[in-house]
């Protein structure tokens, strides 16, 4: 591949961010203001990095102050469709822990 296709490979790059960055002038998401009414999310995460599923029970977070909705993998599983990956084979892979928890 000519240098002409590639014109940024192995050439010093301006840096355009750091002036606003340098000044405190950059916007980051967290510096956008919430709109009222806004819900947010929070993940509980498992201690475990592999372990079988047995039971989740999620009465007490039901229960808590603000909470709009409490949702587990099973849930998501309902209402979703899963994440197709294939390594080695196909497998599904769904955005929460579903059966079997392999992952911190």
């Amino acid at each position: 591949m000519t240098a002409e296709r590639r014109p940024y490979v192995g050439r010093p790059m301006e840096r355009v961010e750091d002036a606003a960055l340098l000044t405190a002038s950059a916007k980051f998401t967290d510096d956008i203001p919430v709109r009222a009414g806004t819900l947010h999310a929070a993940f509980l995460r498992s201690p475990h990095a592999s372990a079988k599923i047995k039971s989740i029970d999620v009465s007490a977070a039901k229960t808590q102050p603000g909470v709009v909705e409490v949702l587990t993998g099973e849930d998501i599983k309902d209402i979703t469709t899963a994440f197709i990956m294939v390594i080695k084979e196909p497998m599904d892979q769904w955005s929460l822990a579903v059966e079997r928890v392999r992952f911190v």
